[in-house]
């Protein structure tokens, strides 16, 4: 296997220092384990040249991380493989990232904070191809504070019981473009956070998991946030035996907005929830008290939905009391029982909009204006 990563020259140097850890582990086929107690590297002596002119790294092999939290004693657990504020970063493979994450998964995340197998932090005009992460400790890819991001032709796997590994989390970012995404994994399959917007998601695939999420919005660690995220466009997407399929949640109590969101020629098979709105998002389902503010939802799309559902309420729009959902549209939906014999159904609460052509289970939206 193959990663060729492209740096333009005013990053070079810059790099050398930052990702030598990088290029080493895949020229060599080394775990991290076997050097992270070193403290610095020079990717001079493993190849790369700093010539003012050579601008490209080829890196051979596979990308392994140590197989136990324990290795992480002493370092920095939050962070592996991170490119932080490169501009025209260039990223191919064909390649793997193994994050053997299976020693975390059973550790609670209060003791063990968040480590993505890759993070991208600050890179604007980012190119990611061709390339594949598997059994991350967390989150796989985290996309933290970019723009002008395309993500093409991504594999993504992590089994079905594997906690907190969604698949690709964008976080206060604009401009990013995911295309041709294959992921299996157990949270969610693309999930975007606050103050995020122009987002495309186009010819996805999400097997198992929690699919793909515009949220949580609205809360943070220390308490309600505001939220900030809007264009946010799936186009062509595939959804096999996940629990959720198109969703939005934020949390109440927030503030902020998601709007001008759109969910189209997407495809359902034995999916639960195949399209959930829940303005009333809680970790633990009845146990946060209702709030006099929330993220207000408006302008969403679903258009061409088609397929299978193993829960009964197919369309569930739970949105809030003080903040209701406006402008959804439901364009053309056929949603049918997985379960021979099965009635589907709808349900609305404080949610209003329009249908066009046939919808199935019927519509419960509320068409009065607010």
């Amino acid at each position: 296997m193959t990663f060729v990563i492209r740096i333009p020259i005013e990053n070079f140097c810059s790099f050398m220092g930052q990702f030598a850890v990088l290029l080493i582990l895949c020229m060599f086929y080394y775990e991290i384990m076997s050097i992270v107690a070193q403290e610095s590297f020079s990717v001079v002596n493993y190849g790369a040249v700093g010539d003012g002119e050579t601008d490209d790294a080829e890196i051979y092999g596979s990308i392994i991380a140590p197989n136990t939290p324990s290795a992480w004693e002493g370092i920095d657990s939050s962070q592996w493989l991170k490119f932080d504020g490169i501009t025209g970063l260039d990223i191919s493979g064909p390649g793997l990232i193994d994050g053997r994450g299976s020693r975390w998964w059973d550790q609670s995340c209060k003791h063990h904070p968040e480590l993505p197998a890759l993070r991208f932090s600050s890179c604007n005009g980012m190119n990611l191809r061709n390339m594949k992460v598997i059994n991350s400790p967390q989150t796989h890819i985290h996309i933290l504070a970019c723009s002008e991001v395309w993500i093409d032709t991504i594999n993504i796997s992590s089994p079905w019981d594997s906690p907190n590994t969604d698949g690709i989390h964008i976080h206060r970012s604009q401009h990013v473009t995911i295309y041709n995404s294959e992921i299996e994994n157990g949270d969610d399959c693309i999930s975007i956070g606050d103050f995020a917007s122009h987002i495309k998601i186009n010819n996805a695939y999400c097997g198992f998991g929690h699919g793909i999420s515009v949220g949580s919005l609205g809360n943070g660690p220390d308490g309600p946030t505001e939220a900030q995220v809007e264009d946010i466009s799936v186009v062509v997407a595939r959804f096999m035996n996940t629990t959720n399929g198109a969703r939005i949640k934020t949390w109440q109590g927030g503030s902020g907005y998601a709007r001008n969101i759109s969910f189209e020629q997407i495809n359902f098979a034995n999916v639960e929830n195949p399209i959930i709105i829940d303005q009333n998002y809680c970790k633990v389902k009845g146990a946060c008290k209702e709030q006099p503010t929330g993220v207000q939802i408006s302008n969403v799309t679903y258009r061409g939905i088609t397929g299978t559902t193993i829960t009964k309420v197919a369309v569930n729009f739970n949105c809030s009391d003080a903040v209701p959902c406006t402008g959804i549209s439901l364009d053309n939906i056929k949603l049918d029982p997985a379960i021979s014999g099965q009635q589907l159904s709808s349900s609305c609460n404080n949610a209003y909009g329009w249908t066009n052509g046939v919808v199935q289970p019927s519509s419960c939206l509320e068409s009065k204006s607010l």
